[in-house]
């Protein structure tokens, strides 16, 4: 792999080095990661850069996390190794897919975006417009997670959402990432009850905010099945 296996600092680490399919892809990832930077200007590069710190973190956590999860309470014991490898091998392959794909040169807001915590699927309309769905998730958390379903109309190339509310769902631009609700980080940090201001966007974990910068993914058969993304 690209780390040294005499020093592996999670037990992901340790199943990636004792897993050849899983060292050559760590390999293949961290090519594609040396690849995609020097075609990126800075403006794309320090937000990428710093979400790819997320992700490390995320793999280094998802090994761990399926390996003894929490909802198997009466069998804490078990080892739920292939189940944990197989959520490992999925979290890689799906990272390489953006990283191999990244479509820098994609103008306007359709088509699939992707980070370390969320992913979202913008499409236009046969009448001009454009219908969004994905989720935002949190490792480990699976009550924390926002689900996006949006539609709206572009009105100078900017996304103006159906729903009339004080939070309205946006989707903005910013160089070649995408910013999802922009504003419900300051919503949510006001939100003490579902009742608090506009209607929570995290219907199960009202006070959690589904803002979230994404980048800009080519169609993949790794993300393509976008409900199978974390």
């Amino acid at each position: 792999p690209s780390f040294d296996c005499a020093h592996p600092f999670s037990a992901a680490d340790e199943e990636i080095c004792a897993d050849p399919e899983l060292a050559a892809d760590d390999v293949r990832l961290n090519r594609a990661w040396k690849s995609l930077l020097p075609r990126l200007d800075e403006a794309t590069r320090r937000p990428l850069t710093d979400d790819q710190r997320h992700w490390i973190k995320a793999q280094g956590d998802v090994y761990t996390e399926f390996l003894h999860p929490y909802r198997a309470k009466m069998t804490y014991f078990m080892h739920y190794t292939s189940s944990a490898r197989f959520e490992l091998d999925s979290l890689q392959r799906e990272r390489i897919a953006l990283l191999e794909g990244f479509d820098e040169k994609r103008t306007g807001l359709a088509g699939l975006w992707l980070g370390y915590t969320g992913i979202l699927k913008v499409t236009p309309t046969d009448d001009g417009g454009l219908e969004a769905k994905g989720w935002k998730w949190q490792q480990g958390d699976w009550k924390a997670g926002c689900d996006f379903e949006m539609s709206g109309d572009l009105v100078k190339s900017a996304f103006v959402s159906a729903d009339k509310r004080k939070n309205p769902d946006t989707l903005e631009r910013d160089g070649a990432t995408l910013i999802v609700n922009r504003m419900d980080d300051v919503f949510a940090a006001k939100r003490h009850e579902p009742t608090d201001g506009d209607e929570p966007k995290c219907k199960r974990s009202y006070g959690n905010s589904s803002t979230v910068r994404l980048f800009p993914a080519k169609p993949s058969p790794d993300i393509n099945n976008f409900e199978r993304v974390r």
